[in-house]
């Protein structure tokens, strides 16, 4: 069925993209492509998702706006591989604890994403634990989630894709890929 007007002037006001744990700096970015522009939800804008309260409010943004794409970036420190040189403490499970809320946090709202037919991008590190952790091993198996590594070094980047019906290897020598 054709959408309604309604549905159309929605859409053309909508926010394109937003960010969660993402300080303003690619949301100026997609503001400077011509992109409608929504939150940067950080630390740095005034956002903490230790909070609750934040949370929610950042679930109510998303439902409301439905921006088209959301970029995580969890903080990765707790998962980082070097943590497997610092000794056991309560501080360090505190910070791991932490961690993990945040990606059940993102992964709550990544599976509206999936089911709404948009777009989110997770970002960490290749190597970071968190990818390991099931609430992320489970949204990686969704259906319509692909995988995707890139890897930079003085202006090459490379981009590996992998979905369940192909694989994509993207070299570039360029400064952007696109």
């Amino acid at each position: 069925p054709a959408p309604s007007e309604s549905d159309l002037v929605r859409r053309l006001c909508s926010v394109d993209l937003c960010g969660l744990f993402s300080p303003p700096r690619v949301v100026r970015e997609a503001k400077r492509y011509g992109l409608s522009a929504g939150e940067a939800m950080d630390l740095t804008t005034g956002w903490d998702f230790n909070l609750e309260s934040h949370r929610d409010k950042a679930e109510k943004y998303i439902d409301d706006n439905k921006p088209l794409v959301v970029i995580g970036s969890p903080p990765c420190t707790p998962f980082s591989q070097l943590q497997a040189f610092s000794p056991a403490s309560e501080s360090k499970e505190r910070k791991w604890r932490e961690g993990a809320r945040h990606m059940e946090f993102v992964v709550k709202l990544y599976r509206k994403y999936v089911d709404g037919g948009r777009v989110f991008l997770h970002e960490q590190p290749a190597h970071a634990t968190s990818w390991a952790l099931p609430v992320i091993r489970r949204m990686m198996e969704e259906v319509g989630v692909d995988v995707v590594e890139a890897r930079s070094s003085r202006g090459r980047v490379e981009v590996e894709v992998e979905s369940r019906s192909s694989r994509i290897e993207v070299e570039s020598r360029g400064h952007r890929v696109g």
